[in-house]
């Protein structure tokens, strides 16, 4: 009985070793191109936000 425990708790923690590469390797993955959040001010203010009426149709009148 001992020796299933034991066994249990390694395939555990192999089975989170092997979870823990899959996300390193997913996030890895979409980070490869780098993450480009910040837009200057002079980008916002050329490019429209697309599919969306400004002010919105309900509020104009």
């Amino acid at each position: 009985m001992r020796g299933l425990k034991k066994q249990r708790r390694v395939q555990v923690i192999a089975l989170a070793l092997i979870c823990l590469a899959g996300a390193t390797a997913l996030i890895g993955f979409a980070l490869r191109d780098g993450i480009n959040l910040f837009r200057s001010p002079t980008q916002v203010g050329t490019s429209p936000v697309a599919g969306r009426d400004f002010p919105p149709r309900w509020l104009s009148g």
